[in-house]
Order: structure tokens, then C-alpha cells, then sequence
């Protein structure tokens, strides 16, 4: 029984229910409890390349997933070498020397001290940011930029980050975090690089409702959604 004159409990009971509710929601109404689910849902029968931020679970753990898309050719997976060494700890059936047919082929490709790269003809520019005292790194892909779990970029990685079209970057919710920035901050960091257009993503359910919060954002900037579809520009 919870107390209901204990805060403290009512609220992690309300918190629970509502968690568990999500989960009935997506699994049983939207059946979007896999990544390959949602991708198909999405249209998405091809996938050229992955670029990873960094290692945490959140951001990799789909990775297994790839064997749908993998089947024909490996995929290149693209990273800084601390990050592949623990993806190849992680996933070691993998990368085997006789792996299972069923398993995601994967082909791990290192980025060096934050060297930019070419894939398709496209450049791609490592940038360097700060997860609390994590260094992880975002992308500049043309004129479209994506950074996720930033709390902090040193100056001169800003620099990287002018003349954008599109900008993808993190805001967990509204209160300030240790390790992540708050929508306050993000917001500041658009207005400060003045892309045309930005996109709020790794938002916890504490940022609020969408289409409630959304309507107090700056003209230029929109929370990101699941299969969001975005035009980048090479130029």
C-alpha cells in the first residue's frame, strides 16, 4: 500500500505507473520497441554508414540491430578508437573469425584526433564537446550539424559550427544537469551559432509535452521527433 500522505512515495508511484503505461503504449499500440521496427516504419531499407557520439549504452546499443541492414555488406562504423575498442568488447561475436551468418557485419573505422573525413563525397567534421568530464564528439555533415549529451564545447570548437543550415543538439529537460545541458542552455547555444533551423533531441520526460512546450520555443527552433527526415546540404 503507498502512503498518501507521503510525497515522496505518491510521486514514484505516479512516476511508475506512468512509465509503465509508456510502455503499453509503444509496445502494444505503436509496436515501436525495436530500433530495425522503427526504421522500417520509417521507410529506411539501406543504411550507407554509422557515425557514433560516444559509448554510452543509449547511443550503441542499436548497433546489434544492424544485422537487418548488414546482410549484403558490412557497415562502416565510424568513431574515436576508445569508443570502437569498447564496441568490439561489447559485441565481440561480431567480429569473430567465423561469425555467426545471423550477426551484424560491421566494419569499424577510427577517427584520429578528430581529423575531418570524407564519406559519399560529403566532408564530415568531428567536433569536439564535453559530457560533464566525458569527451565525446558531435558532426558537422555539410551544413547540417549534429551534437547530442553536450554540456559544455571549448570555444574554439565553435568556430566549426558557423554557417549552418540545420543544427541537431541536446536538451534533457529544464532544470540544470550535471552532465547534460538544460533547454536554457540550448537555446542560448542556438542563438548564439544562429543556424536557420534547430532541433531539440536527447529530451527526458521532464522537458513536458510536446505540443505544449513547443509553442514557447524561438521561431527557428522545433523538438525533434521520431522519423524526422532532414535535406543536408554539402555545400
Amino acid at each position: 500500500m503507498i502512503a498518501r500522505d507521503n510525497v515522496i512515495h505518491a510521486k514514484s508511484y505516479a512516476f511508475a505507473i506512468r512509465i509503465v503505461n509508456a510502455y503499453k503504449f509503444l509496445t502494444n499500440d505503436q509496436k515501436e520497441y525495436v530500433l530495425s521496427k522503427q526504421m522500417l516504419r520509417s521507410g529506411i531499407d539501406h543504411i550507407d554508414a554509422v557515425l557514433l557520439t560516444h559509448e554510452h549504452y543509449d547511443h550503441t546499443s542499436g548497433l546489434d540491430e544492424l544485422r537487418n541492414f548488414s546482410r549484403n555488406n558490412p557497415i562502416p562504423i565510424y568513431a574515436e578508437p576508445n569508443v570502437l575498442d569498447i564496441i568490439h568488447q561489447r559485441l565481440f561475436y561480431c567480429f569473430s573469425k567465423q561469425p555467426n551468418p545471423g550477426v551484424a557485419h560491421l566494419e569499424l573505422k577510427a577517427i584520429e584526433n578528430l581529423s575531418p573525413f570524407t564519406l559519399f563525397g560529403i566532408d564530415i567534421e568531428p567536433v569536439r564537446v564535453w559530457h560533464y568530464r566525458l569527451p565525446i564528439i558531435g558532426y558537422r555533415i555539410g551544413r547540417f550539424a549534429y551534437i547530442t549529451d553536450m554540456l559544455t564545447i571549448p570555444d574554439g570548437e565553435c568556430a566549426k559550427l558557423s554557417n549552418l543550415d540545420t543544427l541537431v543538439v541536446n536538451a534533457l529537460r529544464h532544470k540544470p544537469h550535471i552532465s547534460h545541458q538544460n533547454l536554457e542552455s540550448a537555446l542560448t547555444f542556438i542563438a548564439q551559432l544562429n543556424p536557420e533551423q534547430a532541433y531539440i533531441t536527447h529530451m527526458s520526460h521532464q522537458i513536458g509535452f510536446h505540443e505544449i512546450e513547443e509553442k514557447k520555443l524561438p521561431r527557428n527552433v522545433a523538438f525533434a521527433y521520431d522519423g524526422l527526415t532532414i535535406s543536408v546540404s554539402d555545400n
